[in-house]
């Protein structure tokens, strides 16, 4: 059988090879694309024009050039194609494959999402003073690529030896980010499965416990010296048994701690969002629709013992009479304390936007804010190593003192006067301000929102972050460079089923697309985009979906075919929209990522 010629190039399953650089399969002017691997040749429909680039390509217009095919009928399949991305010249398709059979449906989603915030839960450090945190997607530091997970050198800098798969399909989280005594990095969040395990020097996935449960709002805190973690997310279930949003684990086993039960546990749709584990072994779980727990009503805030049942010694009288946007840390002597915009009284008491709660749950009537008014959401709350509470949000006054965006309270609630920070910052609005005091006691900021003129510190400009010594001094060292920019841009790739003919109710189709609408993306992502690519999609007979950039796995999923009523490949014409194709190859069976490598390598001096 001839086939395509090249050291280490797959024939192994090849029904369909078109390679216009090839005389055997296509002559300059010819309407016909014949076929290498078999006798189903193409035809070229609307003149593509033939160039001799790349030792020859054929030019397709976007519009309504291709090339029509015999039907090919596969189950398990793969197809490879060497495309030309002009990502200027708004050709948002690489290669469009429309498909005849019927009773195909749905959408296969390929998303690069763009950072999109940081979340405060999320930072942590190591002993060295680099620091590890999270985004809502991909951020571009300096113009360096860097995916849901960043970590940067005690200097300020990017460290680019650390870097996370590039994670398809939508946004990824994280919502809580921490450095084990074991030096390893935990980590966990929306769509990034229910708990993972990473090097911490490098960003590698070691385990990704996938527990069964949703994948939404993971969050949890490690007992370090008994290796347990305490997991909280939307969830009614883990690891096969029923939890109701919170549960236990182990962090070397992964097996579930079947004494802390909660399957009679809080409300439906409680979806607790904070969780806190105190030195004597008692757990803090708080979110704003929690109203009860195992029948009995409590509002807002819970306290479990080791057995996942209610702490008896712990009453909160009604917690807060409203708990929205309520964020929370816990003090040396295991009191939370709190702020938020919304609540106005704790337990019928009124109080400031600021307050601290006892271990039995009553109000602390000893911390004294004063006059104090979180007037938006607020950006984060930090309960410092010697007890002194950093607040950071929309602040303009604090017990009558006039305030811009942060403000440090003493142990007893007072406003500690030797803090500099209260009066250094360029503006009132802080609640995209993330705060956090590192190991050696100085106070890191990150902003999670588009830096601008009002960003400034004490007089200093900043993009993304700033460090303070304890006393709020700037500490001028510190350098983030432009820190992470196009902020709230999303880049999408699709790869989709949907109608193509007036005559089939619904067809299959797989797109690409390397824009969403027509707006502009980061020069990062049209640079990455540009140029060359082997494009190559698998699809199994469990309908495992895959996609490769360049001998590099970028997606995999695998559908219900409740959903996606038939993945297989049935194609009676192919069309081509992108400005030039070099050759494409369809099997009749899956691909290795090695063999896809080999190809990608083989070919490489030809198109790159």
């Amino acid at each position: 059988m001839p086939t395509h010629s090249g050291p280490n190039i797959t024939n192994d399953g090849l029904v369909l090879h078109l390679d216009a650089a090839d005389i055997k399969s296509y002559v300059s002017g010819s309407t016909t694309w014949y076929n290498l691997a078999g006798t189903s040749n193409g035809t070229l429909v609307n003149s593509p024009s033939f160039s001799t680039n790349n030792r020859g390509v054929l030019s397709f217009d976007g519009v309504d050039d291709y090339v029509s095919i015999s039907e090919t009928d596969l189950e398990d399949w793969s197809i490879s194609t060497w495309a030309y991305f002009d990502y200027d010249r708004n050709r948002n398709d690489i290669i469009e494959l429309p498909m005849s059979t019927t009773n195909n449906s749905g959408q296969i989603r390929y998303e690069l999402s763009l950072f999109s915030g940081i979340q405060f839960g999320s930072i942590s450090f190591d002993s060295t003073g680099s620091i590890y945190f999270g985004s809502g997607g991909m951020g571009i530091w300096n113009d360096t690529p860097t995916w849901f997970l960043h970590k940067l050198t005690p200097s300020g800098s990017l460290d680019t030896n650390f870097q996370t798969e590039l994670v398809p399909e939508g946004a990824r989280t994280t919502h809580t980010t921490y450095i084990g005594n074991d030096w390893y990095l935990y980590n966990s969040g929306t769509n990034l499965g229910n708990f993972q395990k990473r090097n911490k020097d490098t960003g590698e996935l070691i385990y990704n416990l996938s527990a069964g449960a949703s994948s939404i709002s993971n969050k949890f805190v490690i007992d370090e010296e008994n290796r347990k973690v305490y997991h909280i997310g939307r969830y009614t279930s883990f690891l096969g048994e029923t939890r109701k949003y919170v549960c236990k684990f182990d962090l070397d086993t992964y097996e579930l701690d079947t004494v802390f039960d909660t399957s009679n546990g809080l409300n439906t749709n409680a979806n607790p969002e904070q969780i806190f584990l105190t030195s004597d072994g008692y757990v803090y779980v708080i979110g704003p629709n929690i109203s009860n727990y195992g029948g009995t009503s409590i509002n807002h805030i819970i306290r479990l013992d080791q057995s996942g049942s209610l702490d008896p010694n712990f009453n909160n009288g009604g917690g807060f009479n409203d708990a929205r946007d309520v964020i929370c840390d816990m003090d040396s002597q295991n009191r939370l304390v709190c702020t938020g915009r919304y609540f106005s009284t704790y337990s019928g008491s009124s109080v400031q936007k600021l307050i601290r709660i006892n271990t039995d749950g009553t109000l602390d009537e000893t911390f004294n804010t004063g006059t104090f008014q979180q007037i938006s959401t607020p950006g984060s709350i930090v309960v410092q190593s010697d007890d002194k509470v950093l607040v950071t949000g929309y602040i303009t006054s604090y017990s009558g003192s006039a305030i811009k965006g942060i403000v440090r309270a003493n142990e007893d609630g007072t406003l500690d006067t030797t803090f500099a920070g209260s009066g250094s910052y360029g503006s009132t609005v802080a609640s995209n301000l993330r705060a956090v005091e590192q190991p050696d006691g100085k106070l890191l900021f990150l902003n999670a929102g588009i830096a601008d003129s009002t960003s400034t510190y004490d007089g200093v400009n900043f993009s993304t972050a700033f460090r303070t010594d304890s006393s709020g001094s700037i500490d001028l060292t510190y350098d983030t460079g432009s820190g992470f920019t196009d902020s709230t841009r999303r880049s999408n790739m699709y790869t989709r089923i949907k109608n193509t003919s007036g005559t089939v109710t619904q067809a299959n189709e797989f797109t690409i697309y390397p824009a969403n609408g027509g707006r502009r993306e980061p020069q990062f992502f049209r640079d990455a985009l540009n140029g060359w690519k082997l494009v190559t999609y698998t699809k199994d007979s469990s309908n495992t979906f895959r996609m490769y950039f360049d001998g590099e796995e970028v997606y995999s999923k695998t559908y219900s075919l409740s959903s996606y009523q038939n993945l297989d490949l049935n194609i009676d014409q192919l069309i081509t929209s992108t400005n030039d194709i070099g050759s494409i190859s369809i099997f009749n069976r899956v691909l290795s990522e090695s063999e896809i490598k080999n190809t990608y390598k083989a070919q490489l001096s030809r198109f790159k």
